[in-house]
């Protein structure tokens, strides 16, 4: 069994179509009270939260020793 079919020769004779692309999203906005430049600082803001909240002993004990 192939695992590639081969296209028949005379399928797409002169039919060389190009695919479509959808509309490219909008680039989010973020609401001007949270103070931050772009939504990639909103991001990784809330990915160092994350690592925060799964062991906050850790952390505070970190954030209390400066």
């Amino acid at each position: 069994m192939a695992v590639f079919k081969k296209l028949a020769a005379g399928k797409n004779k002169g039919k060389d179509k190009v695919p479509i692309l959808p509309d490219p999203e909008p680039v989010k906005q973020l609401d001007g009270r949270i103070g931050l430049d772009s939504y990639r600082d909103f991001f990784t803001l809330k990915n160092y939260w994350k690592t925060i909240t799964r062991k906050p002993k850790e952390s505070g004990g970190f954030l209390l020793s400066r």
